[in-house]
């Protein structure tokens, strides 16, 4: 008996999602196949039975990525699938905490650092606030890499261990002289920034311990505890504002618990209740380390990575489309880039066009986070709905027309420039404050656009905030989403590690943006720019539309007798 083994591929039909199989495939073997293939059909279809055509012979092997394997899903209390959702929810804190870490000492670093060093500079404040992001960026690729080859609970552990020591050591840095202590500090903010670079890790696990059917869901409840800790990090930090400076002292140790140091003892004990519950974290993965599924089936329906092979020979799915993979990254950063433009204009573009003191700037700013993180909440809330019956890529897109929309807003209409901040006095040229105790308005000694730029209105500034506030979660939710499903079964540690970096790499250079782009152009320049990026990458997507869709692979193996 000679036996002939080729490769069939079939071609995926893209006019219909749930389809794997091309229509055009007439023989009878394929004809089989695709009248089953949708079919929750459980006789011979299963790992390692065969099926004879005549002189076809095949074995089928599937790579199902929408079912849960048999060993996993049966539910009692303390059963395989509690545990799993139990280590997911522990994910959940994980990203609640790294989120919160970073909005609870942002508005502080400032008046800290000025405590420590009353000649710091504001190029060295800078430095600080975006330690934490390239400590993120450097940290995400590393422990993802990690985690794709050992157990998640290490890199876990060591990057928790990092960020609770440095969070410690952050609320300390008083303690030291003040030529060093600045440097203290943006070293701390560095490493916290690289233990929170566990965000790669947690969602690659979370990839790996849902189905396709949960992973939007599951992403968007990340998304959300990302959300919540933004909003609850302010909050928190507020509440040690009664502790003023110096606040609670032991002078024997040089221990200090005030308003600026309170916010980076509560992330280290916060630290150590996430590594508690670790303690107690059970890993369970529906794929292994070569992506296929722990019990293989063909139960499901969309996302099913089917394989037949024939008896004599053995199959491990091909890799991801790696052209998608990149075009996710890059909108992902894109997205991040304008979002955290948006994030770091709002306080000083408020004082400028609002003539808003520094201590208003601060509490409507406050609250406009608030708003806007409640508003992403419902998103998220909505999103798992409307995930269930729209394609990730359509609601990405649209995601990006809401963006585009909420930046276009921003642009100053035709009008009377902003109130100017100093007003001079002739002839001896010098400079005088406007009514009141504070100089407020646009700063034109600072900004030479003062006097020629449009002011921007308050109801612009609220109502595209508000649309900002609706297509960033949307944008966010949809490129993890799209990302892990185009993944694929593999492991998605390091992959993950690079789109964290991208994101955390978008918010380093934002601050950048605005340094230079707004200081000497305006909001009118600045925005318009912005919004022709948007533009680029909704261009973009459309063109690698096709390519934003789940990891997909059929092929078939045939043996003639």
């Amino acid at each position: 008996m000679s036996t002939n083994s080729n490769h069939t591929p079939l071609k995926r039909n893209d006019s219909d999602p749930d389809s794997s199989l091309n229509d055009s495939d007439n023989t009878p073997l394929l004809s089989y196949i695709k009248s089953n293939a949708k079919s929750n059909y459980t006789g011979a279809e299963s790992e390692g039975k065969t099926l004879s055509f005549g002189t076809d012979s095949v074995m089928f092997r599937s790579w199902n990525l929408n079912t849960v394997p048999a060993s996993v899903s049966k539910r009692w209390i303390g059963g395989p699938d509690q545990r799993r959702w139990w280590s997911i929810r522990i994910m959940y804190f994980t990203m609640f905490l790294s989120s919160m870490s970073f909005s609870i000492i942002v508005s502080n670093i400032w008046p800290y650092l000025i405590t420590m060093d009353k000649h710091a500079s504001t190029s060295l404040y800078g430095w600080i606030v975006a330690a934490f992001s390239f400590g993120q960026l450097v940290g995400s690729p590393i422990l993802g890499f990690w985690a794709n080859y050992r157990p998640v609970r290490e890199p876990m552990f060591v990057s928790l261990i990092i960020f609770t020591l440095f969070s410690f050591l952050y609320s300390y840095c008083d303690a030291f002289s003040p030529e060093i202590a600045p440097w203290v500090m943006l070293v701390c903010r560095f490493l916290i920034g690289v233990g929170a670079g566990n965000v790669s890790v947690v969602r690659s696990y979370i990839a790996a311990a849902t189905t396709v059917r949960e992973r939007t869901s599951a992403m968007a409840n990340v998304s959300a505890f990302q959300a919540l800790g933004i909003i609850l990090g302010p909050v928190f930090g507020i509440a040690f504002s009664p502790l003023h400076y110096p606040g609670l002292t032991i002078p024997a140790i040089k221990f200090q618990f005030n308003i600026y140091t309170g916010p980076g003892y509560l992330g280290g004990f916060l630290g150590i209740i996430n590594l508690l519950l670790l303690l107690c974290y059970k890993e369970i993965r529906l794929f292994n380390k070569r992506g296929e599924s722990i019990n293989p089936t063909v139960n499901g329906s969309s996302n099913r990575v089917l394989t037949l092979q024939d008896s004599s020979k053995k199959s491990s799915p091909p890799g991801y489309d790696k052209i998608g993979a990149f075009v996710c990254i890059f909108l992902f950063f894109s997205i991040f880039a304008v979002f955290t433009v948006f994030e770091t204009l709002c306080t000083p573009l408020s004082m400028d066009e609002f003539a808003w003191t520094g201590q208003q700037a601060t509490v409507y700013n406050n609250i406009v986070y608030l708003v806007l993180g409640m508003v992403a909440i419902s998103v998220f809330i909505i999103i798992k709905i409307l995930s269930r019956h729209i394609q990730e890529r359509t609601l990405f897109v649209f995601g990006l027309m809401v963006l585009s929309i909420a930046l276009f807003i921003f642009i100053p209409l035709p009008g009377e420039p902003p109130v100017v901040k100093y007003e001079p006095i002739y002839p001896n040229g010098t400079y005088i404050k406007p009514n009141g105790t504070e100089a407020v308005g646009c700063d034109f000694i600072k900004h030479n656009w003062c006097e020629d730029v449009p002011r921007l209105e308050l109801w612009q500034f609220i109502i595209g905030a508000l649309f900002m506030g609706i297509g960033f979660p949307i944008t966010q939710v949809m490129s993890y989403s799209m990302f892990s499903k185009l993944l694929g079964p593999f492991p998605q540690g390091l992959m993950m590690g690079f789109l964290t970096a991208a994101g955390s790499l978008a918010r380093s250079i934002g601050p950048i943006f605005v340094s230079y782009v707004y200081m000497h152009t305006g909001p009118q320049i600045t925005f318009a720019i912005l919004d022709g990026y948007i533009g680029i990458v909704i261009i973009l997507s459309v063109i690698f539309y096709k390519r934003l869709v789940p990891y997909k692979y059929t092929h078939i193996l045939t043996s003639e007798a």
